[in-house]
């Protein structure tokens, strides 16, 4: 893919084979690349990829392979789960979104390079709230310097 050479861990490879790639050649493409921005060098382990998807998301995505795409239906789906996991109990308001904040970041960012600032214009957020959530939800910014 250009630049340094790098090496998937067996573990890497075993996190991705692990994975369903709803996005196919692209979203794992996009998963390499930023594995090889965050790893900056050498081996790409699993913690340079890009967190799984959320329950939610997969359950959408499978919607989506039957022929329909709806997600107000597939978070009711997962919220009905939540209430009936006593797990869950007192927490599944925070569950939900954090299930759905997490993959929207991380949207935004790979849509603009990696950007805060562009990124936080968009989701119509402070630069440094964007900021908190990126690092709440684990997922790194690709330059070192971008607040």
């Amino acid at each position: 893919m250009g630049g340094d050479a790098f090496t998937l861990s067996e573990e890497a490879v075993a996190e991705m084979r692990g994975r369903a790639w709803h996005g196919n050649v692209r979203e794992l493409r996009n998963a390499i690349e930023r594995a090889q921005v965050v790893a900056r060098a050498g081996v790409i382990l699993p913690e340079h990829l890009p967190a799984p998807q959320s329950p939610l998301l997969t359950q959408a995505w499978a919607s989506k392979e039957a022929g329909t795409l709806n997600l107000a239906d597939a978070t009711a789906q997962r919220a009905k789960e939540l209430l009936n996991d006593p797990r869950s109990a007192g927490s599944v308001y925070q569950q939900l979104l954090r299930e759905i904040e997490g993959p929207l970041l991380s949207s935004a960012m790979q849509h603009f390079d990696e950007e805060c600032a562009p990124a936080a214009r968009a989701l119509g957020l402070h630069r440094t709230t964007l900021k908190k959530k990126l690092e709440e939800h684990e997922l790194s910014q690709r330059r070192s310097g971008s607040p």
